[in-house]
């Protein structure tokens, strides 16, 4: 298409990849769960709840991903066809896998784990520390912010930050102190880096084995009336 000189299109509809597509979607979806009954949580936006002589249920949405839970099966095949009136979704019948995270159900809960991505920031190794450690960071350590910033140093803190508020909260202060100096890194921080990421080694390596009944979860319930 070309346009005359000094011309530019004004879009009616937000596409894909503008920055205004994100907003224009949650207000779309908001007025359509809005409609169905649903009600945003005050302390998470993303977290929708619905209670009614149906039943109770809890939506859980990440931009075009999220899960649905109810307390029966008839509340879900309800608010399903609601929802696919105005909205193409694809249904899982059970979650395995949402934004990154493993998801295990059993009769005493749900399992939360991230192997894949601790196995990539494992094999991301910068730092000649090799011992595994039972603790994530060394109590006395000190470490200084120099002036240039690494962006390897960024990629892997990101990734751990993920792991952290997905599945591993043990980890959350070590991480969150080492993203202090993101801006200008050395040799001491990377070393302090790969103790938190041989850390994760430590106890991965005993899930796998069976040793010790650690497991990474970062919540288990079950709804109740």
């Amino acid at each position: 298409m070309s346009l005359p000189k000094y011309s530019v299109l004004k879009l009616k509809k937000a596409l894909y990849g503008t920055k205004q597509a994100a907003r224009y979607w949650w207000l779309h979806l908001r007025k359509i769960l809005l409609a169905i009954g649903f009600v945003s949580g005050g302390e998470d936006p993303s977290t929708y709840t619905y209670n009614s002589d149906k039943g109770k249920a809890i939506l859980w949405i990440h931009v075009d991903d999220g899960a649905l839970m109810a307390l029966s099966s008839e509340l879900l095949d309800w608010i399903a066809t609601k929802l696919n009136m105005s909205l193409k979704i694809k249904w899982d019948a059970e979650i395995s896998n949402l934004v990154g995270i493993s998801i295990n159900h059993s009769n005493v809960g749900f399992k939360f784990s991230q192997l894949e991505l601790i196995d990539k920031v494992i094999s991301l190794k910068r730092s000649s520390v090799t011992a595994r450690s039972p603790l994530p960071m060394n109590c006395n350590l000190v470490l200084n912010t120099l002036s240039e910033m690494d962006k390897e140093y960024l990629k892997r803190i990101g990734m751990i930050l993920y792991i952290s508020q997905g599945s591993r909260p043990d980890i959350a202060y070590a991480v969150n102190y080492l993203a202090r100096f993101s801006m200008g890194t050395d040799t001491t921080h990377w070393d302090a880096l790969e103790h938190l990421a041989l850390y994760k080694t430590f106890w991965y390596t005993h899930i796998k084995k069976g040793c010790v009944q650690r497991v990474e979860m970062l919540c288990g319930c079950k709804l109740g009336r």
